[in-house]
C-alpha cells in the first residue's frame, strides 16, 4: 500500500468590519477624588472580549484617563468580567488637574474613547435639569428630566451636560462657585439660571433647574443602531430611539422598514401595524427630553450581504396632524467567515489519471482560508482516506 503524509497549511486573515457598531459605553464608577484608589468596570458594546485582546490586557498603557496634555493609567492588571465588561483599578494622583477625563483605549490602528467619561475633583456639584411644565419651580412626578443641556461652573468654566435622566455632575475645588445653566434658544428657566454654592467635599446636591417653552414647538429625533456585530445567519439587535427634542409633549407613529434580506425574530413592544417589511408603532404622550426605545431581533442573512433599514418617526398635535418628522437610513454589511479550500497530492502524478508508483510516498496539503470579514471561531478539519489502497 501507498503511504499518505496529511499537511495542512492554514491561513486566516481577520478583516474588522467598520460598518456595525464597536464602541466603549461606559465607565463605572465614573467619577473619583485625587489621591483616591478605585476599581471602575468598564463596558463595551461590539468587541466580544472574552474572544480577544481587551483594555490593559498584557499590562500596557493602552487604556488611560486623559485631559489636555495629562494622562492617568490603569494601577494593575485588568480583569475579564465577561464578553462586554472589564474591571481595571485605578490611583488617582493627589495632584491630578480636575476636570472631565476622556477615557480612551488603543485598540490597534483604532482608538475608541467616551469623551468627558470620568470626572475628577476634590468635590462635586450635581442637580437635576427638568421639564418645569407648571412652573412650580419644582420637579414633580410626572415632569421628565431634559437630557444634552450646558450646565457650567465659575469662575472654573467647567462644563458638563444633562444625562438622559436630566442628571449632572460638576467637578470642583473646594470654595464659593457658582453654577450656571445655558437653556438654548427654545426655553425660558423657571428657576433661578445662576445658583451660588459653597463647594465643600465630598459633594454638593440639589442645585436644579427648570425648563419651560417659549412657544409650542414640535420636533423628534430618531434613531437606529445595531447593538451587536450582524454575524451571518445569527440573531442581532436594532435599536430603535426616538426623543422629544422640542417644547411640548406628542403622540406619533414611527414606521421601521426592515431590509428585504433580513429576518424579523421579535421586538421588545408589539408592533401595531405590519404591511410587507414595515413595521409601525404608535406612541402617546411623549414628554420633552423624554427617550424611548423598541428593541428589534432579526436574524442576519447569508454571506457577501448588506443592510439597508430605514426609521422614521413623526409628532403629531392633539388633532393627529403631522407636525414634525424625522427620518434615519443605516446601511451595514454582513459579518461572515468564508471558508474556500482545496486538497491536493505530491507528487501530483502523470497523464490524465495522475499515475503513481507504488514505492511513492504521498503528502496531502489541505489549504483552508477565512476570506470572509469575521473571525472563523470554529474551524474543522475532516479528511477521508481510501483505506483499501493507502495506508
Amino acid at each position: 500500500m501507498k503511504k499518505s503524509i496529511l499537511l495542512a497549511a492554514f491561513f486566516l486573515f481577520i478583516c474588522l468590519g467598520k460598518s456595525y457598531s464597536q464602541s466603549l459605553l461606559s465607565i463605572t464608577p465614573n467619577s473619583g477624588v485625587r489621591g483616591q484608589s478605585l476599581t471602575t468596570t468598564v463596558t463595551g458594546a461590539g468587541f466580544f472580549f472574552t474572544m480577544g485582546s481587551y483594555p490593559n490586557q498584557f499590562g500596557l498603557n493602552d487604556f488611560y484617563l486623559k485631559l489636555n496634555n495629562y494622562y492617568i493609567y490603569p494601577s494593575g492588571w485588568s480583569t475579564l468580567i465577561d464578553d462586554d465588561n472589564v474591571s481595571i483599578p485605578w490611583n488617582i494622583p493627589a495632584n491630578a488637574p480636575i476636570g472631565n477625563y476622556t477615557v480612551q483605549w488603543d485598540f490597534g490602528w483604532t482608538s475608541f474613547t467616551i469623551p468627558g467619561g470620568f470626572s475628577i475633583a476634590d468635590a462635586f456639584v450635581q442637580g437635576n435639569v427638568y421639564w418645569d411644565s407648571d412652573s412650580s419651580l419644582t420637579q414633580n412626578g410626572s415632569e421628565n428630566g431634559m437630557a444634552n443641556y450646558k450646565v457650567m461652573l465659575l469662575p472654573d468654566s467647567l462644563v458638563t451636560f444633562s444625562t438622559n435622566s436630566g442628571s449632572y455632575s460638576l467637578p470642583a475645588v473646594i470654595g464659593p462657585k457658582n453654577v450656571k445653566i445655558l437653556p438654548g434658544n427654545l426655553w425660558n428657566v423657571t428657576t433661578d439660571s445662576v445658583v451660588a454654592v459653597n463647594v465643600i467635599p465630598p459633594v454638593v446636591t440639589g442645585i436644579n433647574f427648570g425648563l419651560k417653552g417659549k412657544n409650542d414647538v414640535y420636533k423628534i429625533d430618531v434613531n437606529i443602531t445595531g447593538g451587536t456585530p450582524p454575524r451571518c445567519f445569527l440573531n442581532s439587535s436594532y435599536v430603535i430611539s426616538i426623543t422629544n427634542t422640542g417644547t411640548i409633549t406628542c403622540d406619533g407613529e414611527i414606521f421601521f422598514t426592515m431590509s428585504s434580506n433580513l429576518n424579523f425574530i421579535s421586538s421588545s413592544i408589539a408592533p401595531n401595524n405590519v404591511t410587507g417589511n414595515t413595521y409601525r408603532w404608535d406612541y402617546t404622550d411623549l414628554q420633552p427630553g423624554e427617550l424611548r426605545n423598541i428593541i428589534v431581533i432579526c436574524q442576519q442573512p447569508g454571506p457577501f450581504s448588506s443592510i439597508t433599514n430605514s426609521v422614521l418617526a413623526n409628532a403629531q398635535n392633539p388633532s393627529g396632524n403631522i407636525m414634525y418628522q424625522d427620518e434615519q437610513l443605516q446601511n451595514h454589511a454582513v459579518l461572515c467567515a468564508f471558508d474556500p479550500n482545496d486538497k491536493t497530492a505530491i507528487p501530483a502524478g502523470v497523464q490524465a489519471q495522475n499515475y503513481t508508483l507504488m514505492s511513492d510516498t504521498l503528502d496531502y496539503v489541505i489549504r483552508f482560508q477565512n476570506t470572509g470579514n469575521d473571525t472563523a471561531f470554529n474551524v474543522v478539519l475532516l479528511d477521508t482516506l481510501n483505506t483499501a489502497i493507502l495506508d
